[in-house]
């Protein structure tokens, strides 16, 4: 009796231990093939090493499809992978945060969008900037001021060349063509400047009571909740130059050059904010689809394009196989950007990418697109 109770009590400890091992749970099975998805990654790899782009993060949206990859490197000193939700500069398409922030003070009745700047800006600065007492906000907006471009300079182009962490306010820039002629007479012509958006962000500061940075936060960047926006080295993020993660290039002596930490005239109205793929594409859909950021006579000022180059206030119109596109390009401070919204296909498409001068965009606009309408 005693035998069949002990072997009884070893199996019954036997069948007890045999329960605290734990089966391994048997493998989540693979995600569904997205063949789209697989083309969409492998266009932007093929095209951004053809491009010779070190980095590039491409979001492409249409009613059929929404899809966001990255290719190449965020640092290739350190060889640390890009990811889809990385922050690049943005270069100009600031301009168009900024000409629908002045929009929005104009909705507020603290301007309007053709005031004159001798309503806001002192003489002693009307007096050496060309043109200065015969323009209005609104050709400064458009690009038809006449007034030169300071990144022409060589004094800036020189300054520029120098780490110089602090960050440089808008009329640091206009001295640099001060007491310089006229390109033309205002409304004339048309001529790409930033020089125009360092003046807009003077009057909207002096309109405001507010520092600009301030105001796009509060006019655009929080209603919107655009967390991952803002504006270099006035927000200082937690790593990096300004908060910035990504490596910018610029083709310096024919080979890629990192120029991050250069102090490209950051964090000014023409160039000077910080997004991701994700928010600028939210950006456009509310300004341009939903339009809920702008009234529409607001919106209808700000697409008043000229004929001349189909440039409206901070806002581009270009014909392409899509129809027209609305948005703009950025280029500067060691990156090339693109963000466009086509109203014919409800689409999007942004481009982001790490080095300045590239044609990647051109390369992958038509077979984006096409893959994100199927």
């Amino acid at each position: 009796m005693a035998r069949r109770s002990i072997l009884a009590l070893t199996m019954l400890l036997l069948a007890l231990g045999g329960c605290d091992r734990d089966e391994p749970a048997p493998p989540p099975p693979p995600p569904p093939r997205d063949p789209i998805a697989e083309r969409l990654q492998s266009l932007l790899e093929r095209e951004a090493e053809a491009c010779d782009v070190p980095g590039a993060v491409l979001l492409v949206q249409s009613p059929r499809r929404r899809w966001v990859g990255a290719a190449g490197l965020a640092d290739p000193r350190r060889g640390v992978p890009l990811r889809p939700t990385d922050n690049f500069r943005i270069a100009s398409i600031t301009k168009t945060f900024v000409a629908a922030a002045l929009l929005r003070l104009r909705e507020e009745g603290k301007l309007r969008i053709d005031d004159p700047l001798s309503k806001w800006l002192p003489n002693e600065v009307l007096d050496h900037v060309a043109n200065g007492h015969r323009l209005r906000l609104d050709q400064l907006l458009n690009m038809t001021s006449g007034v030169p471009d300071y990144i022409h300079v060589d004094g800036w182009k020189r300054l520029v060349r120098h780490h110089h962490p602090e960050p440089y306010e808008a009329l640091d820039m206009v001295n640099f063509i001060f007491d310089a002629p006229a390109d033309f007479a205002p409304g004339e012509e048309w001529d790409y400047c930033n020089t125009n958006y360092l003046l807009a962000q003077m009057v909207l500061e002096k309109a405001a009571g507010n520092s600009m940075t301030a105001e796009l936060r509060r006019l655009v960047i929080d209603p919107l909740q655009l967390r991952d926006t803002f504006n270099e080295l006035h927000e200082p993020r937690p790593s990096g130059f300004g908060g910035l993660t990504t490596r910018g290039h610029e083709a310096w002596h024919d080979r890629p050059y990192d120029v991050t930490e250069y102090n490209e005239s950051l964090g000014l109205a023409d160039g000077g904010l910080i997004s991701t793929a994700a928010d600028l594409q939210h950006f456009l859909q509310a300004l341009l689809h939903d339009r809920t950021l702008l009234r529409t006579d607001s919106l209808r000022l700000m697409m008043k394009f000229d004929r001349r180059q189909d440039y409206g206030l901070g806002l581009d119109r270009t014909k392409t196989a899509f129809g027209p596109s609305l948005g703009h390009t950025g280029d500067g401070a060691g990156f090339c950007t693109e963000a466009r919204y086509f109203p014919d296909y409800d689409a999007y498409v942004v481009l982001l990418t790490t080095r300045t001068g590239n044609d990647l965009y051109k390369r992958v606009l038509e077979p984006a697109l096409s893959l994100a309408m199927q």
